[in-house]
C-alpha cells in the first residue's frame, strides 16, 4: 500500500538566539487536504543532559484548534531568560519537542 498523503503539515521554527536571551517557538500548521481538519497538540521543551538520560521537562504549551481545506494557522510559544537559564548547564542542552494529532 502507498504511505497516506499529507493532508496536514507542521513546520517549526525557532528565532535564532545566544545561550541566556529570549527566543521563540512558531508552529505553522497548514491543511492541504479537502477537509477540515481538527489539530490537538503540545509544545514540549526540556533540558537533558548529552548522554541523553535524565530529561527533564520544564515548558509546554498546549494547541488545538480546526483548519479549513487551504489554510493555515499558527502557534507560538515565547521563551523567556529566566525560564529556562538555570536547566542549561555546561553538559545539558535543550531539545524541543512537538506532538500532534489531527
Amino acid at each position: 500500500y502507498p504511505p497516506p498523503s499529507k493532508d496536514c503539515n507542521i513546520e517549526m521554527t525557532c528565532s535564532v538566539s545566544e545561550v541566556g536571551k529570549d527566543f521563540q517557538i512558531t508552529l505553522n500548521l497548514t491543511n492541504n487536504g479537502p477537509m477540515v481538519r481538527t489539530i490537538d497538540g503540545r509544545i514540549v521543551i526540556m533540558s537533558s543532559q548529552y548522554t541523553g538520560q535524565n530529561p527533564n521537562p520544564f515548558m509546554f504549551m498546549q494547541f488545538a484548534g480546526t483548519i479549513t481545506p487551504g489554510q493555515g494557522a499558527t502557534a507560538e510559544l515565547p521563551v523567556r531568560r529566566k525560564q529556562c537559564v538555570r536547566h542549561i548547564t555546561e553538559q545539558n542542552m535543550l531539545k524541543i519537542f512537538v506532538v500532534s494529532k489531527t
